[in-house]
């Protein structure tokens, strides 16, 4: 079940909203358990279909996270190119094998197995967290 990304006042790091999508329900709750605690607000979805829903209803996220293969009519790198069509300055960051990378596209990818703290820093540089608060 998807909810809107709510946007609560205080975090460690940041209230972007990350949408992560995984099949695997041990892993999901891993990498979006590991983002909550950096500060990040987090929506889950098992299939690509459902957070493509969520996208084109009414859920505003800041960056996607989603594994190539997943269950569904649409799965990971169908999402990543019908959001990157529409919404053209999201940030996609995909994963999967190793040896089944994506083609080149308008994202980045991280093989499997992955270490949360790396997703995480991916994601900070991806939403430009990084940058000190002066700089434009």
């Amino acid at each position: 079940m998807l909810a809107l990304c709510p946007k609560p006042a205080r975090f460690k790091m940041a209230n972007e909203c990350i949408l992560v999508v995984e099949k695997d329900v041990l892993i999901r709750l891993e990498i979006s358990n590991h983002l909550r605690e950096a500060g990040f607000v987090v929506v889950e979805a098992a299939s690509a279909d459902d957070a493509w829903a969520f996208m084109t209803a009414e859920g505003v996220v800041d960056l996607v996270f989603t594994e190539i293969a997943t269950p569904g009519v649409l799965d990971g790198l169908a999402l990543a190119q019908l959001a990157s069509a529409r919404f053209m300055a999201l940030p996609l960051l995909l994963t999967g094998e190793a040896t089944r990378p994506p083609p080149p596209g308008p994202w980045t990818f991280i093989a499997k197995p992955y270490a949360p703290r790396r997703v995480k820093t991916v994601i900070v540089e991806a939403l430009g967290l990084n940058k000190k608060r002066d700089e434009p």
